[in-house]
C-alpha cells in the first residue's frame, strides 16, 4: 500500500492498495498537524533537546514541550 499524502486530514490517512482501491484509516485523535501548509505526521517521541536550558523535548507537533534536566530548578 502507498499512502496518498495529498489525501491526509487531521485524523486520517488514505492508502492506494495494490488492487487499485483506496483504504481510509482514521483515528478519533489527531495524527497529523499543519506545517508550512502541509499535513505532517505527529511525532510525540521524547528526544534530546537542542533548545538552550532544556534537556528533552517532544518530536514534531503543532506545539512543543520542553523538559529541564533538573525538574526542581526554577523555569
Amino acid at each position: 500500500m502507498i499512502e496518498q499524502v495529498e489525501k491526509r486530514t487531521r485524523n486520517s490517512k488514505t492508502f492506494l492498495r495494490s488492487d487499485g482501491k483506496f483504504e481510509l484509516r482514521s483515528r478519533s485523535a489527531p495524527i497529523h498537524f499543519i506545517s508550512n501548509g502541509q499535513w505532517e505526521d505527529i511525532d510525540n517521541r521524547v528526544i534530546t533537546s537542542q533548545a538552550q536550558g532544556y534537556y528533552l523535548e517532544n518530536g514534531l507537533n503543532e506545539f512543543k514541550v520542553y523538559f529541564k534536566q533538573n525538574l526542581n530548578s526554577k523555569p
